[in-house]
């Protein structure tokens, strides 16, 4: 496996004309197109969806493109605990383009898939031929993680980054020994590109490392733009976030770590991880990688995981979009090791002619089959999830604050996408917003309003049923409120009462709010959220609580309420 999988550039004879290698390149980039359309094209009929009210939101308030990228006070308005100026540029220039339709934001944003998969094809091509090159940008797309980014527009710095960090590999490659500036200059510039997009390709250098063929002195020398382009970004980062590292999580911890490379399999490959696990260990130990070999997968491992130690393990189908580029590396070894196994297969002579496309066929098969059908379960799942947003987004775009509704599924625990769109649609001149109630159960006690909730049967909204009289308020449950913003992120207590659930209710902002009766979230992304709230808890049949008007703490401050 080692000179497949460090990629070594092919022999000039076996190099196509490039008259050919045009016809190839045009084909497939017809071929990929139309396998996004087919696979991801439902995404033009989507509206704004989980966190893009409030990118929107940010960018109409805050127009000036070069404060993303240059001005602290500009960009911590945002509240992210990350520097990812390109997101927002991106969201900037397609609201310019294409104003307040999502269309033109969602045709951008398969755009961006399409030339992902196309620059992997051309990446691949060289070192694996034009067979396995096509199939690995294929898979890529048709995977889980693709089909869950391809329809979430506040995801398109996962793809973008991935398009630039593919341009980086590729001018390392094609830059062979002795190390040439200009190349190694231009890898540098998208690999900071990508960093811009999002920092989970910082640590794209450990791999560069062991990729290609120079000396290791020659490596080290040609790795210098990269270091320094690293170093850029971390200097950029400390001084418009005031921090140079950091995230959702406080720190690193080995074992979750660990935990999250043991979740990985089950959330690529879905019900067949474990055929899939075995078989993906036994194409790489039939490729013999070797010493350099070994030690490139375990850094790319290390790579690609690191960045995700806080989330990998409690992943849900909406965030499989932080396996985006171990996915896209997964399809790029599988097609390097098919390659290695069907040309320079360890069996001897009449074997290796015989038996090794068939070996291949028998390792490679779950490894396709897998993430195909696991892709395709996603992406059923994935249409209930993306249709509640669009009905529920649409109907809060198109009505007023003379009717009610009830958030139901994904949109109830989603109070950026309920205040972000009432918010934006005031901002756009289009009215006001309807009021959201967090339940039927204690709806009558907080608005006398028309009130329609989410029918997920016909997928469409529906007037409420009609409400049961409530069971008695049982003050016992809500005896003390803790919401603490003293330190970065949020803290808060609600109700020990087993069995419980809390909504925060926002009059102001018009939303409501499911959250777990406690719990803390380690970086602050509630700028938006302020004035007069009310805490809901309910116990299942047996009783409910109502809290009094009580006031959100500012950022720094704390709330402490206790019942008299």
């Amino acid at each position: 496996m080692n000179a497949s999988l460090h990629m070594n550039p092919p022999s000039p004879a076996s190099v196509a004309s490039p008259r050919s290698e045009r016809w190839h390149t045009l084909t497939m980039a017809l071929l990929l197109g139309i396998a996004v359309w087919l696979l991801h094209g439902s995404a033009l009929q989507g509206f704004w969806r989980v966190d893009d009210p409030m990118i929107l939101l940010y960018v109409s308030e805050q127009p000036a493109i070069l404060g993303y990228f240059f001005s602290p006070t500009q960009w911590q308005a945002l509240g992210a605990p990350f520097f990812t100026p390109w997101l927002i540029l991106d969201f900037r220039l397609d609201t310019i383009l294409s104003g307040t339709d999502p269309r033109g934001f969602y045709l951008h944003h398969l755009a961006v898939l399409w030339g992902a998969a196309l620059l992997t094809y051309l990446l691949l091509r060289r070192h694996t031929g034009h067979l396995w090159a096509a199939a690995a940008a294929l898979l890529f797309l048709a995977g889980a993680p693709t089909a869950v980014v391809a329809q979430q527009l506040m995801s398109r710095h996962y793809a973008t980054g991935l398009l630039f960090m593919i341009l980086a590999l590729n001018f390392w490659l094609r830059e062979g020994p002795p190390p040439h500036w200009r190349p190694l200059l231009l890898g540098a510039a998208c690999y900071l590109a990508a960093m811009l997009n999002k920092e989970v390709f910082a640590p794209l250098p450990l791999v560069l490392l062991l990729l290609g063929n120079r000396p290791l002195k020659e490596r080290l020398t040609a790795l210098l733009p990269y270091a320094g382009a690293a170093l850029v970004f971390i200097l950029w980062r400390w001084l418009m976030l005031g921090t140079a590292f950091g995230g959702y999580s406080t720190g690193f911890v080995p074992d979750s770590w660990l935990g999250s490379m043991a979740v990985l399999p089950q959330t690529l490959f879905g019900a067949w991880h474990l055929p899939a696990l075995g078989a993906l260990l036994l194409l790489i130990l039939a490729c013999r990688p070797g010493l350099r070999g070994w030690g490139l997968l375990i850094a790319s491992a290390a790579a690609l995981t690191l960045p995700f130690v806080s989330v990998l393990a409690t992943l849900n189908i909406q965030l499989l979009r932080y396996l985006l580029l171990p996915w896209w590396a997964l399809c790029v070894l599988l097609a390097v090791a098919a390659r290695q196994l069907t040309h320079s297969s360890p069996l001897p002579g009449a074997l290796r002619r015989r038996r090794s496309p068939l070996l291949a066929a028998i390792l490679l098969l779950p490894l396709i089959l897998a993430p195909l059908v696991h892709g395709q379960a996603v992406r059923e799942q994935l249409a209930g999830i993306t249709r509640q947003y669009d009905v529920q987004g649409r109907f809060v775009w198109t009505q007023d604050a003379r009717v009610a509704y009830i958030p139901f599924g994904e949109v109830a625990i989603t109070l950026p996408f309920q205040t972000g769109l009432a918010r934006l649609k005031t901002l756009y001149g289009k009215g006001t917003a309807p009021q959201a109630i967090p339940e039927p159960l204690s709806a009558s006690q907080l608005t006398a309003l028309p009130l329609q909730t989410y029918d997920p049967a016909q997928g469409r909204m529906q007037p409420a049923p009609a409400l049961a009289p409530p069971p008695a308020p049982d003050p016992g449950l809500l005896r003390h409120i803790r919401i603490d913003r003293r330190q970065n992120g949020l803290d808060w207590f609600i109700t020990d009462r087993p069995g419980s659930q809390c909504f925060l209710r926002f009059p102001g902002l018009q939303a409501s709010f499911m959250v777990t009766c406690a719990g803390r979230i380690n970086y602050d992304l509630f700028p938006a959220i302020r004035g007069e709230m009310l805490v809901l808890v309910r116990n299942g049949d047996r009783g409910w609580a109502l809290s009094p008007v009580l006031q959100f703490p500012p950022r720094g401050q704390l709330l402490d309420w206790q019942a008299p």
